[in-house]
């Protein structure tokens, strides 16, 4: 009878977990959606790429979403059963907390490990294929953007005039007129075309047989060179390093010792462990009495998780900025779930604070 009841409260937080991840998903993906869409139409994203930009960056949120959804439908499933007074029933036939807390163990197990899987291997291979896959769309949409006879804008620094776009995209007749911080730099050419490095967003404008002009004409340090090809570095597509931390192997974060890649890894080995810290501090909210209602400890637990991640994400910028050890990882943000949860099963199966007195003496 307890494996059958055990059997039964895992397939219900499966099921549940379906749900809520769904759930979750689907209002990630519409934001992201809305925000694509919002690029696609101010002409600074293809759109030919938007359903695979929005499955890479659903499987590098879910590493995220899991954990969350996973204590979400632990809270429902066992907020329901003891509001319908299921948990009595089960009480009656000898199942008690124990059993119970060990069958969402049981549950949260490989939650967990799909979370490590998720987090150490296709978290970090996604990510970087979506930072690709986006850049090859902005890429696209500048190409696709280029109108003849029309004044066009590249970021804040660049302007630039087509008089013909040929049909590979490259370009006849040029003029590029650039602000930069020590004047103002124009440029004639023949011809030109674009070329990109999706890796790290670099993009170049690449013209060919033209004249340079620099400074202000009248002035001494004004000069005029004439090129038969001229690179043009355009504003990156990617800011920061060549690949982020969250982008980067775990087998290469395991032999960094940089900060940041430092914090990176704590953070993943942080995610699985998680989703066990969580499952046992949802026997224990989710407790309540049947007149209480399904959903009355909810508000407690939602409390509880912000703390906790509050904790985990402020304890990842401390590594990463060098003000704390790496050595210490995140297992101490760990340590104030756990002791709330070891003192709710303690309160709730009636023993005392400390293990050698008797029960209800505290």
């Amino acid at each position: 009878m307890p494996k059958l009841l055990s059997r039964h409260i895992v397939a219900e937080s499966y099921r549940l977990l379906a749900a809520v991840s769904a759930i979750l998903i689907l209002v990630y993906l519409s934001n992201q959606l809305a925000r694509y869409l919002a690029e696609i139409a101010e002409g600074r994203l293809a759109g030919d790429l938007l359903l695979s930009l929005l499955i890479l960056k659903m499987a590098s949120v879910l590493v995220l979403l899991l954990p969350a959804a996973f204590y979400l439908s632990l809270l429902l499933g066992l907020g329901r059963m003891y509001s319908d007074s299921e948990m009595v029933a089960l009480a009656a036939c000898g199942y008690g907390p124990a059993q119970l807390l060990r069958a969402v163990l049981l549950a949260a197990l490989p939650v967990a490990a799909l979370t490590a899987l998720l987090a150490w291997q296709v978290g970090p291979s996604t990510a970087d294929l979506a930072d690709e896959v986006l850049v090859q769309a902005r890429s696209r949409a500048l190409v696709s953007a280029i109108v003849s006879g029309k004044f066009s804008e590249i970021g804040d620094d660049v302007v630039y005039h087509v008089q013909e776009v040929e049909e590979d995209g490259g370009m006849r007749g040029i003029f590029a007129q650039l602000h930069r911080p020590d004047g103002t730099v124009v440029i004639n050419a023949e011809r030109a075309h674009f070329e990109f490095d999706p890796g790290i967003g670099r993009r170049d404008l690449i013209l060919d047989d033209g004249t340079r002009y620099d400074g202000t004409p009248g002035r001494g340090d004004y000069r005029v060179f004439e090129f038969g090809r001229y690179q043009l570095r355009l504003p990156d597509l990617k800011a920061g390093t060549v690949r982020k931390a969250d982008a980067l192997p775990t087998s290469v974060l395991l032999t960094s010792d940089e900060p940041k890649h430092q914090a990176e890894l704590h953070w993943r080995i942080a995610l699985p462990v998680s989703v066990l810290v969580l499952a046992l501090l949802a026997v224990p909210i989710s407790h309540s009495q049947p007149r209480q209602g399904r959903y009355a400890r909810l508000l407690l637990a939602l409390l509880v998780y912000i703390v906790y991640v509050n904790l985990l994400g402020a304890g990842r910028t401390m590594i990463g900025s060098g003000k704390l050890a790496p050595w210490l990882g995140l297992w101490w943000a760990h340590l104030l779930p756990l002791l709330l949860a070891w003192w709710l099963l303690r309160r709730q199966l009636g023993l005392s604070w400390w293990p050698w007195a008797r029960a209800g003496q505290a």
